[in-house]
């Protein structure tokens, strides 16, 4: 017969979307004899797939579990989206993850509609509280921060410790640049003023970004308004693996499928990509 193990990250993200059934498949039609365990293109989480920066990841969870906020910034594919999957593993109350890349030019009150449709999901995950929030695609700035506010009371009704999270993905692309149209200059300020205004009310929502620069830390205004992002969160810089947790990740993705390489060779492929997690993946994909 034939073992394939399921990441609990996996079967979170089914639950979360709803979505158990294809997530199920997909993961079945990976799982055969043929399968590439270095092919993963996607961001990774769990002890089966995610290698290294324990201590980056243990340090940011400590600083949001005390209501700070936090930044993630590296070079594309270094690993910033598996580092957010991995952190709220680590966190004990529920965090809504969006990735700003997906959600393309939407208005601010669609992304805090999908907010809201996250945290319903995840305090039912962790705390098993079903909430009363009224089912809407669209939800303005002072509807969110209410509903917000209900979601934390009833958290700490029900004998929990009353904390939201928010994960901001690809955060770059919601921060306009110079000369942008005045109307996303209206829309980052509508998205990121109410969720600076939560954090700064009470310390009860924690948010993390990652992004490839830190332009909403470091940019003072957007056009003639202040950044609502604004020296708000503490800088984190992803590098790549060092090489022993470089040569741990190709091992032990290999070993699923007892396959693997010389010392000498773990030796080269280091060297050759510098311990780029998603280089190193495809280039040992390659060989395989």
């Amino acid at each position: 017969f034939f073992v394939i193990p399921i990441e609990y990250s996996q079967i979170d993200k089914g639950l979360a979307t709803r979505q158990e059934s294809s997530a199920l498949r997909s993961i079945l039609s990976r799982g055969g004899t043929d399968m590439d365990p270095y092919d993963e293109r996607d961001p990774v989480a769990g002890v089966l797939s995610f290698f290294g920066r324990m201590g980056l990841i243990e340090d940011m969870a400590s600083q949001l579990n005390d209501g700070r906020s936090v930044g993630i910034f590296g070079m594309r594919k270094i690993g910033k989206s598996s580092v957010l999957s991995n952190l709220r593993q680590k966190l004990s109350f529920p965090v809504a993850i969006l990735n700003l890349q997906a959600a393309g030019k939407s208005d601010a009150s669609i992304l805090f509609a999908r907010i809201l449709r996250h945290w319903v999901d995840q305090t039912l995950l962790k705390y098993q509280i079903h909430l009363d929030i009224p089912k809407s695609d669209i939800i303005d700035e002072d509807d969110f921060v209410s509903l917000t506010v209900s979601i934390l009371e009833e958290i700490e009704r029900q004998g929990n410790i009353p904390r939201l999270g928010l994960f901001l993905d690809e955060v770059e692309l919601a921060v306009p640049r110079i000369g942008a149209r005045s109307e996303e200059m209206v829309q980052f300020i509508r998205f990121f003023r109410p969720l600076r205004g939560l954090i700064e009310e009470d310390g009860r929502l924690s948010l993390a970004v990652a992004s490839r620069i830190p332009s909403i830390n470091q940019v003072s205004f957007v056009g003639e308004q202040q950044n609502p992002g604004y020296a708000l969160f503490k800088e984190y810089y992803l590098g790549p693996l060092d090489k022993s947790d470089c040569i741990l990740m190709i091992g032990n993705l290999g070993a699923q499928v007892h396959f693997g390489f010389e010392d000498d060779s773990l030796d080269t492929i280091f060297q050759l990509t510098g311990g780029h997690p998603f280089l190193t993946r495809q280039y040992c994909s390659f060989l395989y």
